[in-house]
């Protein structure tokens, strides 16, 4: 028998566990999944803006899965285009 070494939940409940811990907090926009340069696959959180702390939060993943951060300040409806 072969042990396989990796997360023991799929990354898209990865994905909505996160969103659903998070989701009401300040910082939080979205979480998407996405392949990290190791080309494992990563979960993806978009916040408003990163802080020390927060960094340090996710720095040994989520579930198994490595998280990283982008921060992308904050997204409101811009109106009529043209």
């Amino acid at each position: 028998m072969v042990l396989l070494a990796g997360p023991a939940v799929s990354l898209r409940d990865a994905s909505r566990a996160l969103w659903s811990q998070f989701h009401e907090q300040p910082w939080f926009i979205a979480v998407g999944e996405g392949v990290a340069a190791d080309k494992r696959s990563c979960l993806v959180l978009y916040v408003k803006n990163t802080s020390r702390s927060l960094s340090e939060s996710f720095s040994k993943g989520w579930m198994g899965y490595e998280v990283i951060l982008r921060e992308v300040g904050s997204v409101g409806a811009t109106g009529p285009v043209g």
